[in-house]
């Protein structure tokens, strides 16, 4: 891992967890549609929502590996959420890169809001990523560029945390046991 890399998980925040629809802020499709951020996480894929302003240098620098990415990232679903607020910039910004992932609009405002209800944050700038796990939880905000390459080994972290966090916990069952484990299927109960 590269000295930049820790640097730059080291300064995601983590969350708990926090729903993503702890907030229901309405949003809209490029085509008009209302929807909530929570319509798109929880699917039992990561979620990695970048929030972007087409007059962002660093969000438009970094969108073509984002499309890039879509293709390639077989356990996350990527969402990008315009802060434009005008739907005709962002759907030049769409044709122009080509995206083909679900592209959301709403205002800076009541994103900031959203923000500040689900994270205990402010928006302090784009591009701002959001990293959902696949039960829909928060589990990280990072504001700032940051590589698909810096998200992948970061999840990979926290699943790596997760099974771990799974093996003591049998572990300790076995001990509490005294070596007998009884593994139950809920459906048949």
């Amino acid at each position: 891992m590269t000295r930049n890399m820790k640097t730059t998980l080291a300064s995601l925040f983590l969350f708990g967890s926090l729903s993503a629809g702890a907030f229901a802020s309405t949003m809209t499709t490029i085509n008009g549609k209302s929807v909530q951020l929570s319509d798109y996480v929880g699917n039992g894929k990561w979620t990695i929502v970048e929030a972007w302003h087409s007059k962002c240098a660093i969000c438009m620098k970094t969108m073509p590996e984002m499309v890039k990415a879509q293709k390639t990232f077989s356990d996350a679903t990527l969402v990008g959420i315009s802060l434009d607020e005008n739907i005709a910039k962002t759907k030049q910004v769409v044709k122009r890169f080509d995206i083909d992932f679900p592209t959301l609009l709403i205002d800076i405002v009541d994103f900031d809001a959203y923000l500040n209800k689900v994270a205990k944050k402010r928006l302090s700038g784009v591009p701002t990523y959001l990293v959902f796990s696949p039960e829909g939880d928060l589990k990280a905000l990072q504001t700032g560029g940051i590589s698909l390459a810096e998200l992948r080994n970061y999840i990979r972290t926290i699943k790596a945390k997760h099974i771990a966090t799974l093996k003591q916990t049998l572990a300790e069952q076995i001990i509490v046991n005294q070596g007998e484990v009884e593994l139950v299927n809920p459906e048949k109960k």
